[in-house]
């Protein structure tokens, strides 16, 4: 009889326990969610509806494809117009569970425009077009045989500004360098000395700045573009895996808010905010695989620079019929 009324006794307790307990998770959940949005919202400058319609204009649960164009100016090389510093074209492929983001070489000509690659946004400011864009994404869809939907162009400064919001992000550096022709940034157009050792590091965004405009270092490894582009693709993969990391979304609702606003008011892009959610949880569910790539230099030839007064690299093919299968290539596999 006593062991009978002590089993009671243990199941009420148990079960008060256990209705202590969820009510304690539904309000620390609350209380979370309270934070979240009042810290998100204060920075990012929605509203509670705004923010409604944002998640489901997203359809999280319809992955979407994507392809876009991205730009990369470096204001500091200007002088009486901006040519693009780093050009690369993305491809996003959810049913196949992969990215591939494509580098082309700056100083690809363009022979029917009778110019390099890189100068076809500062073409497209001079041109009425609908955007400085336009031009440029023109020409990459004759190149590559694909369409593209969207651009996003980003001044190196405001990458240095995106990455000191998302508190730095991790990259390796392959190879110990030195750089002792980096301009500084003085005003006095004088010379500074950077050393990058090899490792694991976290850089802020004027460290990640340095990373990607080093361009003269006397190592034949890395004082070439192709080592530059491929440092560009390094610092744009640390900042998707730092931005789609579930720790970093969930416990810096104040740091979300801050690079919504940021990317609202100071980057120049098409691509709408509720694609790029639906991009960026489709990465966090998934295995997405982010490939990094370049145009393999046996499709492209270095003239004499009597040919065109200039250093570029231009197609064997010049229909670019080689580089089109190439590139269909390694988007469907």
């Amino acid at each position: 009889m006593d062991q009978e009324i002590a089993k009671k006794n243990y199941s009420k307790y148990f079960l008060i326990a256990g209705i202590v307990g969820g009510v304690f998770t539904f309000l620390s959940f609350f209380v979370f969610l309270t934070y979240y949005y009042w810290q998100f919202s204060l920075s990012s400058g929605l509203g509670c509806q705004e923010i409604k319609n944002l998640y489901l204009a997203a359809d999280l649960h319809s992955p979407r494809e994507a392809n876009l164009l991205i730009l990369g100016l470096d204001q500091r090389e200007a002088d009486d117009g901006l040519l693009t510093d780093t050009l690369m074209a993305g491809f996003w492929r959810p049913k196949n569970n992969q990215a591939t983001f494509i580098s082309l070489p700056r100083d690809l000509w363009l022979d029917e425009l009778k110019t390099k690659i890189n100068a076809l946004y500062y073409y497209g400011q001079k041109k009425d077009f609908d955007n400085k864009t336009n031009l440029l994404t023109l020409e990459l869809e004759k190149i590559l045989g694909l369409r593209v939907d969207y651009y996003l162009v980003l001044d190196f400064e405001a990458l240095a500004q995106i990455v000191d919001l998302l508190s730095g992000v991790e990259i390796e550096v392959e190879r110990a360098f030195d750089d002792y022709y980096f301009p500084s940034d003085d005003g006095a157009n004088g010379l500074t000395h950077l050393r990058f050792e090899a490792g694991w590091q976290t850089m802020d965004g004027k460290r990640v700045l340095e990373y990607v405009r080093s361009r003269k270092s006397d190592d034949p490894e890395e004082g070439t573009d192709e080592a530059r582009i491929k440092r560009q693709q390094k610092a744009l993969l640390a900042m998707i895996t730092k931005i789609s990391n579930p720790k970093f979304l969930f416990t810096s609702p104040k740091a979300v808010g801050s690079l919504y606003r940021y990317w609202q008011e100071n980057v120049d892009t098409n691509i709408p905010v509720p694609l790029l959610v639906n991009i960026g949880a489709t990465y966090a569910r998934q295995e997405m695989v982010l490939k990094f790539l370049s145009l393999p230099e046996e499709f492209l030839i270095n003239p004499p620079i009597g040919k065109y007064g200039l250093w570029v690299w231009e197609p064997v093919d010049k229909s670019w019929g080689e580089i089109r299968e190439w590139v269909e290539n390694k988007i469907s596999n």
